[in-house]
């Protein structure tokens, strides 16, 4: 458990800088029977900057992607490859609606073509209005299918003046299993294998200090990546830890480190140290770390 609250059902896709696309359809209201993304629906592309806003921990306090009142809304993620997922965080503008969905498709490549599946859950469980953070770490859908490209949201009001609106959108999962995408992963030295979850330290005491031995390595098999950035930050799900983590690949520990390249098939390992202030208050922490490769893969 992480503290107070259910554990992550996997990690967090890092959506809005991974390649996935954002589309978006809107239509009057077509009743409950309506398809996902066909009919009187347009798509829409070109969204990355509400992507990184809907993908971020923090639950937007403004409406997103005004539908027609009353009307349908759609939103759609097209992944670069396929995809496993974990589970689902959805939040929109109301607890309840006349129609809502939440479908996978393993071979769509715009949102309207392709077989698409209901994932079969009732919408109290697939969304969510909480804006306080940390509230809705308890409404984090867990649910898995495996090998997807797309994955959508649908939701419609028949008898509201209200029109739909969306505010979160996170998905938790990894790479598809036989997908092998030119990317960078974390490594546990410890284990020699990928973090694929959220790594819990457990209940730790006050003034303590604990490193890790964590690797980046270059997944690709032809490919070197250059001017890595590797930075942490807060979670804004629950109380922020970013602080207390620093990391250190030679030149002593510190909030962020540069790796100038990485070979196809080679590994950077760094000390990662998680130092707990005497004065922390007793709760549920989160802190975040990431890398960019903000040069070029050549």
């Amino acid at each position: 458990m992480a503290g107070a609250f259910p554990n992550s059902p996997g990690r967090k896709l890092n959506t809005h800088k991974d390649g996935t696309i954002l589309l978006r359809a809107r239509a009057t209201y077509t009743g409950a029977s309506a398809v996902h993304a066909g009919g009187a629906q347009s798509e829409h592309t070109g969204l990355a900057a509400h992507l990184e806003l809907l993908d971020h921990d923090t639950v937007q306090s403004t409406d997103w992607g005004a539908g027609t009142s009353p009307g349908t809304f759609v939103a759609t993620l097209i992944f670069p490859q396929l995809m496993d997922i974990d589970g689902t965080y959805i939040n929109s503008n109301r607890t309840t609606h006349d129609s809502a969905s939440l479908a996978y498709s393993a071979d769509s490549t715009n949102g309207i073509d392709g077989t698409w599946t209901e994932q079969s859950a009732i919408q109290t469980t697939i969304f969510d209005t909480e804006n306080e953070i940390p509230g809705h770490r308890d409404n984090v859908f867990s649910w898995t299918t495996s090998a997807i490209r797309a994955l959508m949201v649908r939701f419609s009001e028949g008898g509201t003046t209200e029109a739909n609106f969306i505010r979160a959108y996170e998905v938790f999962g990894e790479v598809g299993t036989a997908q092998s995408p030119d990317r960078l992963i974390f490594i546990d030295d410890a284990t020699g294998l990928e973090y694929l979850i959220p790594q819990d330290y457990g209940d730790r005491p006050r003034g303590s200090a604990f490193d890790k031995d964590v690797s980046i390595k270059n997944n690709s098999g032809t490919l070197q990546a250059s001017t890595i950035d590797v930075a942490r930050g807060n979670n804004e799900s629950t109380q922020d830890s970013s602080s207390w983590y620093t990391m250190d690949n030679g030149g002593g520990f510190s909030a962020s480190f540069q790796v100038a390249s990485l070979g196809a098939g080679l590994e950077d390992t760094f000390v990662l140290r998680q130092n707990i202030p005497g004065t922390a208050i007793p709760g549920v922490y989160e802190a975040w770390m990431e890398f960019d490769v903000n040069g070029s893969w050549s």
